[in-house]
């Protein structure tokens, strides 16, 4: 059975096998070292994340959807500080928040207008270069529109000839002949 257990530092829930049992591994989440617990050893009580912290839906959000790898090292304990380093400059002003992560949907409209609609740089190596739309494209949706045309046609006929076969029953005198002799 698995050994179930969580990181004392990030909570994160994790699954070992036996054989890990007393093997001191990081965290994938946090990178803080973790001692996994002995087989059959009580799991200790859950600590709660606090109220402001978001979720974070990219690593693990409890038991059993994170495995740990045993062949991965323990994280080498980080070097003390050196005492001759400087403090930080606390006259610089902080940097700027990054931008406010948002979705984008290539059907909706830009939020600035561009200037140069066929020829725009997106920033880094990605160039938009006059964005066309291929002569199949456009072919292709005639080609469907006609078909669903013929296709409304071909029931409209039908239709016409239902109600033509019902209007020569009920007025023909109950006689109906296709062959058209006398």
């Amino acid at each position: 059975m698995p050994i179930r257990f969580q990181c004392s530092q990030c909570g994160a829930g994790f699954k070992a096998g036996d054989a890990q049992g007393g093997l001191e591994l990081p965290c994938p989440k946090c990178g803080a070292n973790i001692q996994v617990p002995p087989p059959g050893a009580p799991m200790p009580e859950a600590r709660l994340a606090p109220l402001d912290d978001p979720l974070d839906e990219t690593q693990s959000s409890g038991f059993g959807d994170t495995q740990v790898n045993p062949f991965v090292r323990a994280a080498q304990p980080a070097a003390e500080p050196d005492a001759e380093e400087a403090p930080p400059d606390l006259s610089a002003p902080p940097p700027p928040p990054p931008p406010a992560a948002t979705r984008s949907n290539a059907f909706e409209s830009p939020r600035a207008p561009i200037e140069r609609p066929r020829d725009v740089t997106l920033g880094g190596d990605v160039r938009v270069v006059d964005i066309k739309v291929p002569f199949w494209s456009i072919a292709r949706l005639l080609f469907q529109i006609w078909l669903i045309l013929l296709v409304l046609s071909f029931a409209a006929w039908a239709l016409m000839a239902a109600v033509l076969a019902v209007v020569a029953l009920v007025f023909g005198g109950g006689a109906f002949r296709i062959d058209g002799g006398p």
